[in-house]
């Protein structure tokens, strides 16, 4: 018997469900409906590990998290956790303009310009920034931006 088209997507199915990256009421019978499921499915994976990798390049780049406040001061680890999740959901942080130094850091990690689009450095002031952001949202904190 050959392998089909049909139990490929059941075999795609059964693993997203049973790895927890798609539900199981998410499945329904329409072949596009679990294809659209699927492929959704997929790119939250993937963004998700994005998210990991960032951080593995993090910890890679730096001795240890006190290092990491040490050079960057005592929020630096609050910022790495909120661009880990920006890039992780596809939104994006605002970073206080004195933070240069920081971004400089993301910059020279070996993914910098990826994780740089989830980063922009702010005056605090609403809507200026240097012109890195990837959506309208502003602020002076590192303030969790998913197109809000």
């Amino acid at each position: 018997m050959t392998y089909s088209a049909s139990d490929f997507m059941d075999d795609v199915l059964r693993c997203l469900c049973e790895t927890g990256a798609m539900p199981v009421d998410q499945v329904g019978t329409d072949a596009g409906a679990q294809a659209d499921a699927s492929i959704s499915a997929i790119t939250g994976l993937a963004a998700r590990a994005s998210g990991a990798n960032f951080l593995s390049e993090v910890l890679s780049g730096i001795e240890s998290l006190g290092a990491l406040r040490e050079t960057f001061g005592t929020h630096a680890v609050d910022y790495v956790v909120y661009l880990a999740d920006a890039v992780a959901t596809g939104g994006a942080i605002d970073l206080p303009l004195h933070q240069h130094a920081f971004a400089a850091f993301i910059d020279g990690l070996p993914g910098g310009a990826r994780w740089r689009q989830h980063m922009r450095l702010t005056t605090g002031i609403r809507g200026e920034h240097d012109g890195h952001g990837v959506d309208a949202c502003s602020g002076g904190h590192p303030t969790g931006c998913a197109g809000r």
